[in-house]
């Protein structure tokens, strides 16, 4: 699999994730919905920042008050979980989402030799 077909896989979209009005409030992650955004983290370095941004973005242009649940899914030969769950939060602090309206969660390990972190939007 080549570079830009790697990058494109380690950031995935659910668009409509933060249309529904009925979501659960912030802190109240539910391991089967659906994510605004699921970012990989298969190697060292993903380039994952200005489309994260744009989906956060998108969302707050939707619903301004809205609530994000950061949850972190270590991966089974990772140690680089914080760091790259850091990564993640820093980028929703740039768009402008003040640490109140920002959850930190654990998830279940993410089944891959991977860590991933999964946005959630209320």
């Amino acid at each position: 699999m080549g570079w830009a077909a790697l990058a494109a896989a380690s950031v995935m979209f659910a668009s409509s994730a933060f249309a529904d009005t009925q979501a659960p409030q912030a802190g109240a992650y539910v391991e089967n919905s659906v994510p605004l955004v699921t970012v990989r983290f298969p190697r060292h370095t993903v380039h994952f920042e200005k489309t994260l941004a744009s989906a956060v973005s998108q969302a707050l242009a939707v619903k301004p008050d809205a609530m994000f649940d950061v949850v972190l899914k270590s991966g089974a030969q990772s140690s680089a979980g914080d760091e790259n769950f850091a990564k993640v939060v820093t980028v929703l602090r740039n768009v402008g989402v003040s640490d109140t309206r920002i959850h930190a969660d654990r998830g279940p390990n993410s089944g891959e030799p991977y860590d991933q972190v999964d946005v959630f939007v209320h």
